[in-house]
């Protein structure tokens, strides 16, 4: 479903961006600071509450063997 939610993206914000009405897929991102132009229409999630500093190391190319979200 196509579910907005309207609040800032923060740094540390977990979210799936949105080509339009169904097309979600699995573009999913974490901002690593605020981000204050992303368009309102990506939905937003989660929040990273501990581990920014994991976070923060990604770099482009990494594979990522498990994610945990609780």
């Amino acid at each position: 479903a196509d579910e907005p939610v309207r609040r800032p993206y923060r740094a540390g914000t977990v979210a799936m961006a949105n080509a339009g009405p169904n097309t979600n897929g699995s573009q999913f991102f974490i901002c690593l600071e605020d981000q204050a132009t992303l368009p309102p229409s990506y939905t937003i999630f989660g929040d990273t509450i501990s581990g920014m500093d994991v976070v923060k190391s990604i770099r482009v190319g990494d594979v990522m063997q498990s994610v945990t979200i609780e």
